[in-house]
């Protein structure tokens, strides 16, 4: 458990948005609807009731009535750290991200649909989604889990040696210069 949590921690999902500069909230015109099979929907209303689950979990848990989280950003970063997980601890996330009755396939396919298609469906909208996978040197991570967060999660993965002063700032600097953050209006 404490390997995943580690895991977690590397893991960078960044997403953000921009809005033009409209004060009046319109559905486009021009707007295209993400398709997804009858088994993909299953997954969209159990990632939304992960969603509704989390806001209301980390509300009552901050003691704040104004709280910002991204679901979404959550939601990619535990899929990434879950194709990594097994037994209760793949059990437990299942449960927790409403994952039932769904193959690793179809959760893989939902997690990659929703990342290729959400920065499209609305022209107005300016969704930047960046994941990446930092382990430490000489730590042997599973091909198999690398291979599925690259095909399925678009992350980059790169090994590093995290004792080295510069390491942070690698990250820090990849992550801005290639996956800056949007400002969201």
């Amino acid at each position: 458990m404490k390997t995943i949590y580690k895991i977690l921690i590397i893991i960078l999902v960044t997403a953000g948005c921009s809005v033009q500069n409209d004060p009046i909230i319109k559905v486009p015109v021009d707007a295209k609807p993400i398709q997804f099979s009858a088994n993909l929907k299953i997954r969209v209303n159990q990632d939304n009731e992960f969603a509704f689950d989390l806001l209301k979990n980390t509300i009552a848990s901050s003691g704040e009535t104004n709280v910002f989280v991204s679901p979404l950003s959550v939601s990619i970063a535990l899929g990434m750290t879950w194709n990594g997980a097994n037994g209760n601890t793949k059990t437990e996330m299942e449960t927790a991200l409403k994952m039932s009755g769904m193959s690793t396939t179809d959760i893989n396919d939902y997690y990659k649909i929703m990342q290729s298609s959400l920065p499209s469906v609305d022209p107005t909208t300016k969704l930047s989604i960046a994941n990446s996978l930092w382990y430490k040197t000489g730590f042997v991570v599973k091909p198999g889990f690398l291979t599925a967060n690259s095909d399925y999660f678009g992350a980059y993965i790169k090994e590093m040696d995290f004792s080295q002063g510069w390491a942070v700032d690698t990250v820090k600097n990849h992550s801005i210069k290639y996956h800056p953050m949007q400002s969201c209006i």
